[in-house]
This record gives structure tokens, C-alpha cells and sequence, in this order.
């Protein structure tokens, strides 16, 4: 757990929502009306520099310990140098091919139209970026280097919440645009000069949808802040300094799990009403917890007589000010008998069947986030070397995952890195380049 400067508070959190909608909205707003006050051949080059400057931003955002949701940037940032480059190739063929246009369509005494590009391509990277979902680039290494949003706490909750939420705004906005300037220009707009409605098409909606949206983010952020903070029942449980230990306890092939019903704190910890580990409990906020003392914690709770602890990973909230140990435990023939006859309702699952109740949706999110680290971890361990590149050569080779094997395998489940390399591996296309793009431009080592 953090205690260092870099921890903030709910109300920074659900505030920087608000502000990086602004960011990312207002430098769309800029660019597209960046012509009324610049010539045609400066409008890609501030729309470039917009776009550069909001990258930048989202990269520090990456590189801090508790990030915000810069995903609207992120998504902006691209749509904006992508327009740039576009916007740059227009106007070169329009000044120096006109053949190639139709009609009369370059007249140098009026200003460029920006948002009939930058409209287009934010629609169109915000509704990918809406239809990947979790499995969005940007999000993925997120949840890689951060943690899901239930490891997050309240706060990544309501950052995976909104951050979905904003891309979705952004997007019909951004589809709205489109369609009433491309509307007007294809059928209303003559290419002579800018009468008032063409000044209201092109820029004055843009300004009015940019005033709007800032409006009504407002109102929904202080809404979120001022509900949750009435919220006193689930406060407690939500927020503050605290440390939680959770052990995944495994015999055989089987892993341990009991209904919610032998779960502790059902009213003001949602998760407790889904299968779940018996072995989890809170202690005082600490920034380490060695074996020993993870050991004696469990025996404590438990009635193991000779458990096998091993540390598995960490994971902070989104504020820095609480954390998660997940630690795996592996029991002999007696203590699994011991737990079965302390938990009567308690079950030793396999894979499988723990898949069927993630299925369901009826596995506690941070078990269910526990078994997915696990089981991809391990998996990438048993076919690729660090650097992504397969051990066999069989291509797309998956081995088989049995709990009894994890304790036979030395991998550090903290390593975000094996979670990379599962995800983008020698059986990806283009493997070779994008290992390319990584070492020399990201400068990530693998």
C-alpha cells in the first residue's frame, strides 16, 4: 500500500472524470474551430500539436502509480493526429491536384472544415474502442499493470463504470457531428463563402455540443460524488485504510469454495452474496506482510495444521489508500477433511466448474479475478519464454491447467509481464513487428 504523495482521495478521483472529458473534448472543440482564426495550412499543424500534447498526458497518467481513466485522451489523442494526417494529404491535393477533386472544391478564401474529418475518425475509434470493451488495448494493459476493477476498489469501479460510459457519449456525439456537417455540406453548402448557417453547421453546434457535454458531466459527476458519499451503509466497506489477506486454497486439483451463506459482512460487502474463499479476512493497513505472519494469520482463521502458504500478488485501490495480499495455500489429505468438516457446505471445485460459476456470474469478482491471474499466468509460463516467443514449435499449442500443478512451477504471479505475454505472443500476427515497435519505441523489454 502507498503512502506516498501520489494517493488522492474520492473526491479527486471522480473529479478528474470530469476534467479529462474536458481535455479530450476541448481539444476536439479546438481543433475544430481552430480555422476561424488560422489559415488552412496551420489548421493540421495545432491539430497535430493538440493531439501530440493530449498523448503525452495520457503516457505520464501511465507511468504514475495510481492512475486515473485517461481513456477518452488516449482515444482523442489518436483521433486527433490521425485527422492531422489526413487534413495534411486534403489540402496538399487540393492545392497542388485539383484535378483530381471534383467540381469546384478547393477555395482558398474561406477556411478549412475540419470537423467534417475529425468527426468521422473520433466515430469511428470510439465505437471500436466501445465494441472491444475490456478487450481494448488501452484497457487490457490497464487491468495488466493495475489490476481489475474489483481489485481497484470504489474507486476502479468507477473508473471502468465511467470510462466505458464516457467513450459511449463520446462516440454519439462524435456520430451526430458527422452526420448533421456531411448532411449539410453534401447538401446545402456552396463552396464561395461562409454564410451564418454555414458558420452554425460547422462550428457553431460544435461549441454548443462542447458547452452541453461539459454541462451535463458536471451535473453527473457531482451527482456520483455527492450519492456515494450519503451512502453510509457501504462506506465503510468501500473505503479507508485497510489491508485484506485472501488465500486460495487448493487440494489435489480442486480449489476451495463455500456459498455465500457461511460469508461474513453480507450487508455491507456486496461481493460476500457469491462463492467465495472461506479465507479472507482485514487487518490494519500495511505495506508488507511477510510469509510467516500470512501463515500464522491463516492458522489463526483456519483449521489447517500443516498448510503450504506461498505469496502470490498485490494489489492496491485506485486511491492507494488500501491493499489486497493474495496468497495460494496448498493443504494435505487431513486439512482438506478439516475444512470440508468446518464449512459443511463448502466445495472443492476444478477448473471447470469454477468456470461455470464465473459463467453465471455467481463467483465473488475478486475470486473470479484471482483464478483468471492464475490460470493465464500459468498457462503463458507453460508455452512461451519472457520475450513471447513459443517453447514448442507447434503453433497455438495450449497445455493443459490442473491446480495440482501450480505448486510444481516457480512463477511470480506479481509480474505483469507474463500477463503481456499471453496477451500479444509469437502465435499473434505480426508478432515480430509489434516486438519491434515494443523494444525500440515503448521501451518495454520483451
Amino acid at each position: 500500500m502507498s503512502s506516498q504523495s501520489g494517493s488522492f482521495d474520492k473526491f479527486d478521483g471522480i473529479l478528474s472524470l470530469w476534467l479529462v472529458w474536458m481535455l479530450s473534448t476541448g481539444a476536439l472543440t479546438l481543433a475544430d474551430l481552430s480555422p476561424i482564426f488560422l489559415k488552412p495550412l496551420w489548421v493540421p499543424v495545432i491539430t497535430l500539436v493538440l493531439g501530440v500534447v493530449l498523448l503525452e498526458l495520457t503516457n505520464r497518467n501511465v507511468k504514475r502509480r495510481h492512475q486515473r481513466c485517461f481513456l477518452t485522451p488516449f482515444i482523442t489523442s489518436r483521433a486527433l493526429i490521425l485527422s492531422s494526417l489526413l487534413m495534411a494529404v486534403v489540402l496538399f491535393l487540393q492545392t497542388k491536384y485539383l484535378h483530381l477533386l471534383p467540381g469546384d472544391s478547393y477555395n482558398p478564401d474561406i477556411p478549412f472544415l475540419p470537423v467534417l474529418i475529425i468527426s468521422p475518425i473520433t466515430f469511428l475509434l470510439g465505437f471500436y474502442a466501445k465494441w472491444k470493451k475490456e478487450n481494448y488495448g488501452f484497457c487490457a494493459e490497464c487491468v495488466m499493470s493495475q489490476g481489475s476493477s474489483c481489485e481497484r476498489g470504489f474507486l476502479g469501479e468507477i473508473f471502468t463504470q465511467e470510462g466505458r460510459y464516457q467513450v459511449k457519449l463520446l462516440t454519439w456525439l462524435s456520430l451526430f457531428q458527422s452526420v448533421v456537417s456531411w448532411g449539410y455540406y453534401l447538401l446545402r453548402y456552396i463552396n464561395v463563402n461562409l454564410n451564418n448557417a454555414d458558420l452554425y453547421f460547422f462550428f457553431g453546434i460544435v461549441l454548443a455540443l462542447f458547452i452541453c457535454g461539459a454541462i451535463y458531466t458536471a451535473l453527473r459527476y457531482f451527482s456520483v460524488y455527492h450519492y456515494h458519499s450519503q451512502d453510509l451503509l457501504g462506506s465503510h466497506s468501500r473505503e479507508g485504510n485497510f489491508t485484506r489477506v485472501r488465500y486460495i486454497i487448493i487440494h489435489d486439483n480442486t480449489v476451495f469454495l463455500i456459498p455465500p451463506a457461511n460469508s461474513a459482512d453480507m450487508i455491507a460487502d456486496i461481493s460476500t452474496v457469491k462463492v467465495d474463499t472461506p479465507a479472507s479476512l482485514s487487518i490494519a493497513p500495511i505495506s508488507s506482510l511477510s510469509p510467516e505472519r500470512a501463515e500464522n494469520l491463516l492458522r489463526e482463521a483456519q483449521p489447517l495444521a500443516n498448510p503450504r502458504v506461498r505469496f502470490m500478488y498485490e494489489s492496491e485501490s485506485a486511491d492507494g489508500r488500501s491493499n489486497i495480499f493474495h496468497y495460494l495455500v496448498f493443504v494435505d489429505d487431513k486439512d482438506a477433511a478439516a475444512l470440508s468438516e468446518k464449512y459443511s457446505d463448502g466445495m472443492w471445485l476444478t477448473m471447470y466448474e469454477a468456470n461455470k460459476l464465473t459463467a453465471v456470474r455467481a463467483l465473488a469478482p475478486l475470486m473470479s479475478a484471482e483464478i483468471y491471474r492464475l490460470y493465464t499466468i500459468l498457462m503463458a509460463f507453460k508455452t512461451y519464454r519472457p520475450d513471447g516467443s513459443r517453447l514448442y514449435p507447434v503453433k497455438h499449442y495450449h497445455p493443459t491447467f490442473r491446480f495440482c500443478d501450480v505448486e510444481k512451477y516457480d512463477v511470480d504471479y506479481n509480474n505483469p509481464r507474463w500477463l503481456r505475454v499471453a496477451r500479444d505472443n509469437e502465435d499473434r500476427r505480426f508478432f515480430k513487428l509489434r516486438s519491434l515497435w515494443r523494444r525500440k519505441i515503448r521501451r518495454l523489454d520483451y
